[in-house]
């Protein structure tokens, strides 16, 4: 009888933090930045690193309360002790934009790489463009960008897919192909990344009709593309994929 009133007692407190939690997110979504940050503050005294994130996030935006950096700092990484991903990925941003600490790039990859090695897809993207650019003092090294947007497109990041899509249309990297980088952006684009979406209207435009009717009179490409799943090396394990082609790192 005790261990099942625990358990009864436990599932309470379960349901009454789900409550708060969907109560602060409404909240913030209605822009009701007040009520959003004191349920999110309950939250995150009692452990919740979901809520210590959101708490980081308001106080470095201001939200419902006026900016303090070294709270929101604060806040993230107790949030990231938990290893909650987003909240490392902040702290990585807060290095290279020197939010509430100096300016420091190399520390900043250092989170990136933390929110990587949890498979956290922007964490890959950031790493992908810096190393792909040669930014912050960092040797440019096209293979292991390529590296990052594959093990991005292994964590479901749609922004590797645009990337490695405008690498195979713009022929700098790889050897221009316009079925490779068309299906790689129209994929990203389904998945809601309104970068890719743009994209695919100008290239639209630019070939003169829709890309699905394109690619059918030009490559016999008639699947929809919201069922397709596109893996461009071998690498990434092929029993999900649709379809694939061997991109060697």
């Amino acid at each position: 009888m005790r261990f099942f009133l625990i358990l009864l007692s436990f599932s309470i407190l379960s349901f009454a933090a789900l409550a708060d939690m969907t109560q602060a997110h409404t909240a913030y979504d209605e822009g009701d930045f007040n009520s959003a940050l004191k349920l999110f503050l309950k939250e995150a005294k009692q452990g919740n690193s979901e809520a210590q994130f959101s708490v980081g996030v308001m106080y470095r935006n201001g939200q419902g309360i006026a900016k303090n950096y070294d709270e929101s700092l604060k806040w993230l990484r107790i949030s990231a002790a938990q290893k909650y991903r987003p909240a490392i990925y902040a702290i990585g941003l807060a290095y290279i934009h020197g939010l509430g600490v100096k300016k420091d790039p190399h520390e900043a990859m250092k989170y990136f790489q933390k929110g990587h090695d949890l498979q956290h897809a922007r964490s890959s993207e950031v790493l992908a463009m810096i190393y792909l650019n040669g930014k912050y003092n960092v040797k440019k090294d096209v293979a292991k960008a390529k590296t990052y947007l594959h093990q991005g497109l292994e964590f479901g990041n749609p922004a590797s897919l645009l990337m490695l899509g405008m690498m195979y249309l713009d022929g700098e990297i790889y050897e221009t192909d316009e079925y490779k980088g068309t299906l790689l952006i129209a994929k990203a684009s389904t998945l809601g990344l309104k970068a890719a979406q743009k994209a695919i209207k100008e290239i639209e435009k630019e070939i003169g009709m829709p890309l699905k009717d394109y690619l059918k009179n030009t490559y016999n490409f008639t699947l929809p593309f919201k069922e397709i799943t596109v893996c461009p090396t071998s690498a990434i394990n092929k029993r999900k994929c649709t379809i694939y082609w061997n991109d060697p790192l």
